[in-house]
This record gives structure tokens, sequence and C-alpha cells, in this order.
């Protein structure tokens, strides 16, 4: 980045000298470079006129006059260079641009100059420095994916790992867990070791802290249990006969997706919606089931705030959308057959049926 920035100072000083070179006389050129070939700031090409003008021709054998400075075809020609390197840049650029499979939008940098592009080429994604129509590679083309942050951070995978990289490609959070990493800085929701994990910017695992959205206070991650407040056993249904079973008789039920036990250490369980609605209590003492309203303040932020796990759903003998998708039981009945849901993309006031197996994040009382 060194050279480039050297090269708009060069290049801005030459185009200084064009304008002045209009109110100067030939006698009063003077070269650009000093002793040591470093471009010669405004203030010393001024003074060098100054004493150029007070001597500017000097008498000849032949009689003739010669400039004090006579560097006019010199100065000439270091503009004919910068013309032509702007346009040799100009072209490698736009050949760079086209070289590429996939070209992102512009991601503007606050205070400038310029912004970024995400690019890829051969399915290897990097970071290009976007200057006007200048090119510059930033961060190469190693990553299997790149997610743009609102903060100049860019979240990465390497491997079938993640972490973090600001603009220029330095890692801020070591490419090590096993899920993107969501949520504010200081708090981040990932995946460790098949667990998962709150950690700060640097990597930390933080423990499970919890959520604070608009003064309200959530659970940091998904419901793992499978015993009501009051020690009661929820019964676990793997079978399709089991879950209907549970769904005709209007019982509590939980599973794992696919059940898996694996799934459950890093999305928790899914439960049909007579769970959330027993009165023994799903949620730890403290906590509840939120209601519809109660999602309804958190809105379009529900994924921001890493409520984004995508632990699926479950129908009646169909487990589908792991790792696509989120789903949270509200507390909220429609009807005798169905309640209202949230989704982790969005708040949503649709509703579906209460055999349906869902996830369930408990809020504060």
């Amino acid at each position: 980045m060194t050279s480039f920035y050297t090269y708009i100072i060069k290049s801005a000083n030459i185009l200084l000298l064009l304008l002045l070179a209009n109110t100067i006389t030939q006698a009063q050129r003077v070269s650009i470079y000093d002793d040591k070939g470093n471009i010669k700031t405004s203030g010393e090409i001024k003074a060098d006129e100054a004493a150029n003008k007070k001597n500017a021709t000097t008498s000849t054998s032949s009689g003739g006059n010669i400039s004090g400075g006579g560097t006019s075809k010199e100065f000439r020609k270091e503009v004919r260079n910068v013309k032509a390197d702007n346009k040799k840049r100009y072209a490698e650029s736009k050949k760079k641009m086209k070289s590429f499979d996939q070209v992102g939008v512009f991601i503007y940098k606050p205070g400038g100059p310029g912004g970024y592009k995400i690019v890829s080429k051969d399915g290897k994604w990097g970071i290009i420095q976007w200057m006007g129509e200048l090119a510059y590679d930033n961060v190469p083309l190693v990553y299997d994916e790149i997610r743009e942050n609102n903060d100049l951070t860019f979240t990465v995978k390497q491997n079938n790992k993640w972490g973090l990289i600001n603009e220029y490609g330095t890692i801020i959070t070591p490419i090590e867990f096993e899920a993107p990493l969501q949520g504010p800085a200081n708090s981040m929701l990932t995946v460790k070791d098949g667990n998962e994990v709150t950690i700060d910017r640097t990597g930390k695992i933080l423990g499970a802290q919890p959520i604070i959205i608009h003064g309200q206070t959530w659970s940091a991650s998904n419901l793992n249990t499978d015993v009501f407040r009051n020690g009661d056993i929820i019964p676990e249904a793997k079978t399709v006969k089991e879950w209907q079973d549970a769904a005709d008789q209007q019982k509590a039920a939980w599973c794992y997706y696919d059940n898996e036990t694996k799934n459950g250490r890093i999305h928790g369980k899914l439960y049909n919606w007579y769970a959330v609605n027993d009165s023994r209590g799903l949620a730890p003492k403290g906590y509840h089931i939120p209601t519809q309203a109660e999602f309804k303040k958190i809105g379009t932020e529900i994924q921001s705030y890493g409520f984004g796990t995508k632990g699926g759903e479950r129908y009646i003998g169909k487990f589908t959308a792991i790792g696509e998708i989120s789903i949270y039981w509200t507390a909220t009945e429609t009807n005798t057959t169905d309640a209202v849901y949230a989704h982790d993309k969005a708040y949503y006031e649709n509703s579906v049926s209460k055999a349906t197996g869902l996830s369930v994040r408990c809020i504060k009382d």
C-alpha cells in the first residue's frame, strides 16, 4: 500500500507543477527533483524559481541566452510518464477484475479513500481494495467463504473452520471454530469442539453469557433440558409413532434432530408446543418462554444477536433444514391446534402445528 500512496502523492505534485507551468516563464523552469532524485516540495520549487528569475539569462560565447533551469523537456517527459503509468494501471486493474469468477458489491470505507470488493476465483475467496478504477490485492484468494460484517471485519471460512479478519487480512479471531461467528464483537456465538460457546474477539471462551437486547435478557443458547422445572422427566420421542402419540394426546415430548445426540450439543433439543405450554415449567427458574410480543421487540435483529444456531425442525415423520434455519416457539397459541413461531432471520406472526418440533430460547422474568 505504501507504493500506491507514494504514487498518488507523486502524481499530485506533477499536476501541481502543470498548473504552475502556465504562470512561469521558460527561464523560470527548474528541475522537479533534488540532487538525491526525490521530488521537491512546492516551497522548494518556488525558492528555486525565485533564484532562477534573478539570474534568468546568462550570456554565452555565441551571444545567445540559456535557461537557468533548463528542464522543460524533463518536465514534459515526467508528465508523459505519469499519464502512461496511469493508463497501464487502469488496464491492469480492468484485466484483474475480469479474471475473477465472482465480484461482490462495493463496500465503502468510512473516511476513505476507496473501499473493498469481495472476489472469488476457482472456488477461493479474497478481498480487493478498489480505488476509483484501480484494484489492489488486499486479502489473497485463500478462503472458502468470506462474509462481510458491519465494521470492516470479515467472517471467513478455511478448511471447515471459521474466524475473523480485518480488511487487510490480519486475523483478529483465530480460524478454529466450527460455525460462523455471530453477535456483537465482545460476545460472539459459535461452536468449539461440538459445543456452543460464547467468545470475545480474541477467541477467548466466555461461557454461557446471557444476551441483552433492548433491555430484555435472553438465554445464550437453545434450551437443552430433558426435565421440567419441578424435576419431572420430559419424555423423549424418537420414532414417528412416539412423536405422533404425544401429539394426539397433547403431551410434552422432545427429540434431537435426526435423533443424533451430537446435534443436541450444538443446537439443543427440539420440543413440541405441549412441552412449551406445560404447567410444570419448561424454562429454568427465573426465565420463561417468550411470548409473541416479546419476540416482536427484537424483530429483525434476532440473527444479529446470536440466535442463528440453525437447529432445523421436525414434522411428525420428517426432519428438515438443519444448518439452514432456526425456528423458535413462542408461548402464544393461535388456536387449539397451532401456535406462533419466530424465525432466525426475521420476526414472523405465522403459526404452525403444535405437534411440530422446534427450538426454544428463554427470556428472563
